[in-house]
């Protein structure tokens, strides 16, 4: 079975896959967080596949290459466009945060988060100061915007939260203090942000994700493949 052998990853974290037939297969994922779901599920197929009458074995090793080429996963390390750089993530508590910032730390020593911009939101029932914690030391300004939700954090509240997070921060980070704006409307401040200049990054809200990418109405870069 073409179980992954190892990953690769371009400047924008996107995935290649080495398979143990040799073969190089890139796909539409990215991040390190991605890397470990493709094992995982690969792990799994060629278990499956051993154990099963689920596919010809003759055929298992196209059906893994095909099944790399194919799978999406929207709002997840998903690259809309590449310069600015305009990434969605879902990432919405401390952490798949981490995990963001895992990527995020490769982008930024690729030059891709340069005077960054952070478009976000937070539900009240997550533990959002742990979430931001992880993700502001990449940011020089976040907007914060409302949800359609009951469940919501409150703009300002949310505003205010970061703004004392980001003071907290120790003097030798002081280039790293973002300035924190609040918002009206999440899919204006998208349409104004993807029209800008500078690089963007949307976490927070599985709910803010879809929210932006409705509005933006681009798909991913990876799609495009």
């Amino acid at each position: 079975v073409a179980a992954p052998v190892s990953f690769s990853a371009d400047e924008f974290m996107r995935l290649q896959v080495r398979l143990e037939d040799d073969r190089v297969v890139p796909t539409r994922l990215a991040g390190q967080y991605q890397a470990e779901n493709i094992g995982l599920a690969l792990t799994a197929f060629a278990r499956l596949a051993a154990s099963a009458d689920v596919c010809p074995e003759a055929k298992v090793a196209d059906t893994t290459a095909q099944a790399l080429r194919e799978v999406t996963w929207p709002a997840r390390m998903d690259l809309l466009r590449e310069s600015p750089l305009f990434l969605v993530d879902g990432a919405h508590n401390p952490n798949g945060a981490a995990r963001l910032a895992e990527s995020l730390i490769q982008l930024q020593r690729n030059g891709h988060l340069q005077e960054a911009v952070l478009l976000t939101a937070a539900l009240a029932d997550k533990d959002a100061a742990a979430l931001y914690r992880e993700l502001l030391p990449y940011f020089c300004e976040v907007w914060c915007v409302p949800l359609g939700s009951s469940r919501a954090l409150p703009v300002a509240q949310l505003a205010e939260m970061i703004h004392n997070l980001a003071s907290a921060q120790k003097p030798a980070d002081e280039v790293r203090r973002p300035r924190v704006h609040a918002a009206e409307d999440a899919r204006a401040a998208a349409r104004t942000l993807w029209e800008g200049a500078r690089p963007v990054v949307v976490a927070g809200s599985l709910y803010l994700a879809g929210e932006v990418l409705a509005e933006i109405g681009e798909q991913s870069v990876f799609q495009k493949m």
